[in-house]
């Protein structure tokens, strides 16, 4: 499972016309869709497993973050759904093919319905921001954890770092042991997530948007 960005959508400066300009080559997905956070600062949720094998659709031009991440995602056999919640907001990515394993169609549909990958976005982002060396807001990270059946965060690992070795530490160390404080879906326990950090726009206050945060 992955999420696109952590710093919370709802503090993010977009720009007044609301598109972006996006560079981005065709390639391997997962990396384009880091790219694609970078420069949109929107949120995805996906299960890991979904990205092996698949190429991204270059996208280049300017477009909103809905019509980029649509381009991106094109033949790749997935599709975005916007999933908003009281803890924020997020894109779940989901298999277009009905004959996606059912395991994955569960977990995810799960997820949209009880809002859990907003929770896991927030509790991890508050943890973060607990500590002003890990606070997000000026470097961007991609890393993998899994969940246990108590809602308990295990095997943390960097997939690309942040560019401080110290901070990438500092960052699995919350990571490891972290109680999301309930139970996950079934189907969400012991499946890779991953979840990419990117820098917030200027003006953005990642930290301080987080509902009942700093």
């Amino acid at each position: 499972m992955q999420t696109s960005r952590i710093p919370h959508s709802q503090g993010l400066t977009a720009p007044a016309d609301g598109v972006f300009d996006f560079d981005i080559a065709a390639q391997p997905l997962a990396v384009a869709l880091h790219q694609y956070g970078e420069i949109s600062g929107q949120p995805a949720l996906f299960d890991a497993s979904m990205l092996a094998g698949r190429i991204s659709s270059a996208v280049q031009g300017r477009f909103t973050a809905g019509q980029a991440l649509s381009q991106l995602l094109a033949r790749t056999g997935l599709k975005a759904e916007r999933l908003s919640s009281e803890y924020g907001e997020t894109y779940v990515l989901k298999a277009i093919a009905a004959a996606e394993s059912p395991s994955v169609v569960g977990m995810l549909e799960r997820l949209r319905t009880n809002a859990y990958a907003a929770r896991i976005q927030q509790s991890i982002l508050r943890t973060f921001c607990a500590d002003a060396r890990t606070a997000p807001g000026n470097y961007g990270a991609l890393f993998r954890f899994q969940l246990d059946s108590e809602g308990q965060v295990f095997a943390p690992r960097v997939l690309d770092g942040s560019g401080d070795a110290q901070r990438d530490a500092l960052l699995l160390a919350a990571l490891r042991g972290l109680q999301l404080g309930s139970a996950p879906p079934a189907e969400v326990v012991q499946q890779p997530l991953t979840m990419l950090l990117v820098p917030d726009e200027p003006g953005a206050a990642s930290c301080g948007s987080l509902p009942g945060g700093h």
